[in-house]
């Protein structure tokens, strides 16, 4: 009897350990200090951002306006190759802000959430407002849940709505649902710390993409009543929109543009599905496609 005691404290043991040292390798987990490490050894900083990740925006005539909103934890620069070209076709006046806390360093986003960026965005829409005559939006992740939220206070032209962040997609080998373990273990895991730099499964795209490598956690479980109440709120949206995503994307699940797409009360409203991309779809492998859908939409909406 007592060697059956041994044995399951044995493997009591070695569970005990190698749960605490995968939490030790794979986030934050009794390494708060250490938040900025891996990012400000990685980037090259100018005036105290990773370089050439400000704001832009693109000048033409104010006749029809675009504002870009980028992913959490990256930067505009996701939102660059759209910009132009959309500029280059329409001759329409582009402009992507930076969200506070992002393009600096990890440690800044805290106390960062989506109440917070959206109160920047609104403040952009109301420049924007007073000098164009019409506004889409276009938005990636955390960024598409920006757009719609918008989109549910103000009136737009058109709206555009990349990989969003609705529901996680789920993994077999995490049973307890992603909403619960952020809730409980936030705090405590302060940060993931990432094997790739983004979900981009184009591995030339993945290698430019500037993102932060330790991502905190807290400002998404400080973000999920903000995404709860723009799902819930889908309704007040009636702007012509296109949804893209892709069936593989490892972080937001692809039931995020199906409860969009049913929520919503667009007359005008699409859905395209990719197989080849992962999560960030503007610099994926479908990125061309997925600018061009956007491009011939404007063109049919305007």
């Amino acid at each position: 009897m007592k060697y059956k005691y041994f044995w399951a404290l044995v493997v009591i043991v070695f569970f005990s350990t190698y749960l605490l040292n995968n939490l030790f390798t794979s986030t934050g987990f009794l390494q708060e200090s250490k938040i900025n490490s891996r990012d400000i050894n990685r980037w090259e900083y100018e005036n105290g951002l990773i370089k050439d990740t400000h704001p832009f925006s693109i000048s033409e005539n104010n006749e029809t306006c675009w504002l870009m909103i980028h992913s959490y934890a990256a930067t505009p620069l996701e939102m660059k190759s759209l910009g132009e070209k959309i500029n280059n076709e329409f001759g329409d006046f582009v402009f992507a802000p930076l969200l506070s806390g992002h393009g600096e360093l990890p440690g800044n986003l805290s106390g960062k959430n989506l109440n917070g960026w959206y109160e920047e965005i609104e403040f952009y829409y109301n420049q924007l407002d007073e000098n164009c005559e019409n506004i889409n939006l276009a938005g990636s992740s955390f960024g598409s849940i920006l757009s719609l939220r918008l989109a549910e206070n103000y009136e737009f032209n058109n709206l555009y709505i990349l990989n969003p962040f609705v529901t996680k997609t789920k993994r077999w080998y995490k049973p307890i649902p992603f909403e619960t373990r952020i809730k409980f273990l936030a705090n405590i895991l302060e940060y993931d710390k990432k094997e790739k730099i983004a979900q981009i499964n184009d591995p030339e795209a993945r290698e430019i993409h500037v993102a932060y490598w330790n991502m905190p956690i807290v400002p998404i479980r400080d973000s999920l009543p903000f995404i709860h109440l723009t799902i819930n709120n889908l309704n007040k949206v009636s702007e012509s929109i296109l949804i893209q995503q892709s069936s593989g994307d490892e972080t937001a699940d692809i039931e995020s543009s199906k409860i969009i797409y049913n929520g919503v009360s667009s007359e005008i409203k699409e859905m395209k599905i990719f197989k080849k991309s992962n999560h960030v779809l503007l610099l994926d492998y479908d990125r061309e496609e997925v600018i061009k859908n956007i491009i011939e939409f404007e063109k049919n909406n305007r």
